[in-house]
């Protein structure tokens, strides 16, 4: 399965369709498995900027995108939630997903 992954500044971030879904339904869905912004440039915006354009990619293609909160990590469910991610499960762990908005485009 393939895997992508996006950098801006120190921040990354992974993603695969997920093997989750029936086939048909995969290549519609990409799952964020790793978000990381080292510690010493937190709170900095490098991840809003990363999350931003990973669901800017996913509008443009028509992707769903869909996470899921590891324990431990719940402070980040409304950050999430500020890109358009809702909580579509709470057990056995938090599972989010965002659907594909409409893509705006700039005049020039």
């Amino acid at each position: 399965m393939s895997t992508y992954s996006l950098h801006i500044g120190p921040a990354s971030l992974s993603m695969r369709h997920t093997e989750a879904l029936p086939p048909k339904m995969r290549p519609l869905v990409w799952e964020i498995t790793n978000v990381f912004v080292p510690e010493e440039h937190r709170n900095k915006g490098w991840g809003s900027k990363l999350i931003q354009h990973a669901c800017e990619t996913a509008d443009i293609q028509k992707m769903l995108l869909v996470l899921h909160v590891e324990e431990g990590n719940e402070h980040l469910i409304d950050w999430y939630g500020k890109f358009g991610f809702q909580t579509i499960q709470q057990e056995p762990e938090i599972l989010m997903a965002r659907s594909v908005q409409p893509v705006l485009h700039k005049v020039h």
